[in-house]
């Protein structure tokens, strides 16, 4: 039988096998120009679905969270390191706010929010709950931008 990976403890977060591109990142999108709605599910099994999100190079989209969870979950996009080190800070400071950057969304038990977002040129982009504990139990996904 093949060896399980076992989670590590503390502050090490998991990791896609692609930490992502910051080119294709991207930043905030406009309204007018949304050619597609993402949905995609949080719930407190720690997990997105989907998690793995194609898009294109230069598209904008609207990303609709919707939580089903009964906690607290965000749908934060950045690479890799960024998420590292927002989730760190969460986990150093609980109640913060958060979920007022343009590049996440905080959704409340049982709640659905949104952004709208243009990604940036091929590549992949992470995602994740950085509230405390929650990237840490693998709650990550990835838009590829292809």
């Amino acid at each position: 039988m093949p060896a399980m990976a076992s989670k590590p403890q503390g502050q090490t977060m998991p990791t896609p096998a692609d930490p992502g591109n910051p080119a294709s990142v991207g930043g905030p999108g406009a309204a007018s120009a949304v050619s597609q709605t993402i949905r995609i599910l949080a719930d407190d099994k720690m997990r997105f679905s989907p998690d793995v999100v194609h898009v294109k190079p230069g598209e904008t989209v609207r990303i609709v969270v919707v939580n089903q969870g009964q906690m607290r979950h965000e749908l934060t996009i950045g690479v890799q390191s960024e998420l590292v080190e927002h989730a760190k800070m969460m986990a150093a400071m609980p109640d913060m706010p958060n979920g007022e950057e343009p590049n996440m969304v905080a959704v409340a038990p049982q709640g659905r929010g949104e952004l709208i977002w243009r990604f940036g040129q091929p590549g992949t982009v992470p995602f994740a709950c950085t509230m405390p504990g929650h990237m840490q139990a693998g709650m990550i996904g990835r838009f590829i931008v292809d």
